[in-house]
């Protein structure tokens, strides 16, 4: 009887210490993308290096597929998700009130958390005669432009036809990627843009058909890095694609944001597990495989740094 009562107790106490370890943990979510996407891949991996340090920290990570960028700005601005996944040109055009954010009502909630991996800006041409995009436009010709990445600002900033193309006898058409890809590899393959991560399966199927990524054109680079705050450089790595030489230019980037709501414990204690397990963050997806530190810290303009992350970043010597 005795033993009876010990083990009773034993067991209720167990329960009681499991339910105070279950009550003190809070958990957090990350709005990502499809569950095919960059996006859900690279949420899912910070959840990992989240939950694998969760003992210390109390908190646990979970990755939601969402919409996309705008539903993740809309959803963490609400308190309905914790942090999300966005492209830079709509995280500013959402600060801003610019562009699809005109009627959107304030986002001066959002704060900046990380900078994740760019999504470049791509050029592919079956044209390997021509050194540049600049180049080819001067002789016309046929452009699809991939809608599923190219956004507003980008398309501005970098649309062929919007750049001295439509004099030229040019013919820039929207396309979805599966079509995208299709017409690339028929026999009269036109130029392509679109933006991706790298590396990037798109391109890959592309270059198998004799299409090859060029540059966009001497001082383009520049101009466009100097003119729109959500842009960053970006680069093609030699041979990736049977591209002979690197092919600089410029991208978006992925950035993980956050809502001033948010406690300052959770985004520290976020932050200091991807930047403490930073090399295996990049092993994780091959589109963080060239991730620095001063490119998580950096590339944020003028949004708003939560203070969680700022604590971390200053404390590292990346502020």
């Amino acid at each position: 009887m005795e033993l009876l009562k010990i083990t009773y107790f034993s067991l209720i106490g167990a329960v009681c210490f499991a339910t105070s370890v279950i009550g003190q943990q809070q958990f957090v979510s990350i709005g990502t993308g499809s569950v095919t996407g960059t996006f859900y891949s690279v949420g899912g991996a910070i959840c990992r290096l989240v939950n694998k340090e969760r003992k210390s920290h109390g908190f646990r990570c979970s990755v939601q597929s969402t919409g996309g960028s705008i539903y993740n700005l809309g959803t963490v601005r609400a308190g309905e998700l914790d942090f999300g996944i966005v492209q830079s040109d709509r995280l500013f055009a959402s600060i801003s009130g610019t562009d699809r954010f005109e009627d959107s009502g304030d986002f001066h909630n959002i704060r900046a958390v990380l900078t994740l991996h760019p999504l470049s800006y791509t050029v592919m041409s079956p044209n390997t005669r021509v050194g540049s995009l600049q180049e080819l436009i001067q002789g016309g010709g046929d452009y699809l432009l991939g809608r599923n990445f190219l956004d507003d600002g980008l398309d501005r900033a970098c649309n062929p036809c919007e750049q001295g193309c439509a004099d030229k006898n040019c013919n820039c058409k929207d396309c979805r990627v599966p079509d995208m890809i299709s017409n690339a590899c028929n026999s009269e393959a036109p130029t392509v843009a679109f933006v991706a991560p790298h590396p990037s399966a798109i391109a890959a199927e592309m270059s198998s058909c004799g299409l090859r990524p060029i540059e966009l054109g001497s001082g383009v680079v520049e101009r466009l890095l100097s003119t729109y705050d959500f842009l960053r450089p970006s680069e093609i790595p030699t041979g990736m694609y049977g591209n002979e030489q690197s092919v600089p230019t410029v991208g978006l980037s992925a950035m993980l944001i956050t809502s001033a709501d948010v406690e300052e414990e959770a985004v520290y204690a976020l932050v200091e597990a991807v930047m403490t397990n930073l090399d295996s963050f990049r092993r994780l997806h091959p589109a963080l495989s060239t991730l620095e530190q001063t490119d998580i810290a950096g590339h944020m303009g003028s949004v708003p740094l939560h203070p969680g992350a700022e604590k971390y970043f200053k404390e590292a010597g990346l502020q």
